[in-house]
């Protein structure tokens, strides 16, 4: 591997004289930078493969067919979840739970949409706020007790998120709920382990990671080994896009297309490209992990 690093500064001067002073055409593939103004720009001028190694909100404009982003889009996370959904269910009651906001409407009624266009589903209720909060006996006029009890949270409002779970919660022991989110933000990092156990809390991630795997506790001790510290999960995500990427390489095929022979898993991501004739390709590689009971993680998905 003959690798080179450059430090752009997060100066436009020091990008500028980066692309200038070298020729990066000499390489297979280019990964960063980290900004995605900076990432557009190299895309302009160089004829090889731009790797964008993180998640910004602008990557949705991205024109590029030389750029090809590692995280998903955010709308990818809802429609991972509602196919899941679609494909996972049998019977009992699916309710929608947002929190009255445009963002939260529209997933709702993308969601419920699709949802009822299934010969198997029915009805999709909708739950959101009435004077700032949805009251538990709202609930439970909607909840059917000795069945499956489906509940997707459409909002990672604080507030709603937190009365919503302690609802779910405290319901009466004969209705079972299970809860699913697509956008497990920082709203349910501030809830205990334990609530979201109870109700076997079942999520998008675009990591996951499995600590008894061969695969992770090796990558663990060379890194501890050399770093004197577990790595983070930058660290982790880095690796897994360079040697990602690297294997690729390795086969002796041209990168984008690899892209065409299915999913690749490494230490805790999932890539799953999908190329277009035009504009940038996109990673699609997401698992669906539900909390257990005795607070362990299992992928779905």
């Amino acid at each position: 591997i003959d690798l080179k690093v450059f430090d752009t500064e997060r100066k436009s001067t020091k990008i500028n004289s980066i692309l200038s002073e070298n020729d990066l055409n000499e390489n297979d593939v280019i990964i960063g930078p980290l900004y995605s103004e900076e990432a557009q720009l190299v895309a302009r001028k160089v004829n090889k493969p731009v790797v964008f190694p993180v998640y910004s909100k602008k990557q949705s404009k991205f024109s590029s067919s030389k750029l090809i982003k590692t995280s998903p889009e955010k709308n990818v996370f809802r429609e991972e979840l509602t196919t899941y959904i679609k494909d996972n269910y049998t019977s009992g009651n699916l309710i929608l739970v947002g929190d009255g906001k445009t963002t939260s409407n529209i997933s709702n009624n993308v969601i419920k949409q699709y949802l009822e266009s299934q010969d198997s589903i029915s009805i999709v209720n909708v739950l959101t706020p009435q004077k700032g909060y949805i009251a538990k006996d709202r609930f439970l006029n909607i909840l059917k007790p000795n069945t499956n009890n489906w509940v997707i949270l459409t909002s990672d409002d604080n507030v709603l998120v937190a009365d919503a779970i302690n609802s779910l919660i405290s319901l009466p022991e004969e209705t079972n709920v299970r809860l699913f989110t697509y956008n497990k933000g920082r709203a349910f990092d501030k809830v205990a382990n334990l609530k979201l156990a109870k109700i076997n809390l079942t999520y998008v991630s675009d990591e996951y990671i499995d600590e008894a795997s061969v695969f992770t506790q090796v990558f663990n001790k060379q890194y501890f080994d050399k770093n004197n510290v577990l790595p983070s999960y930058y660290a982790t995500k880095g690796f897994d896009i360079t040697y990602d990427v690297l294997i690729r390489l390795a086969s002796g095929k041209n990168l984008k297309s690899t892209f065409k022979e299915g999913a690749s898993y490494r230490i805790e991501s999932k890539f799953d490209y999908s190329s277009k004739l035009f504009g940038a390709t996109e990673n699609k590689g997401l698992f669906i992990v539900q909390y257990n009971k005795d607070l362990s993680l299992t992928r779905l998905k």
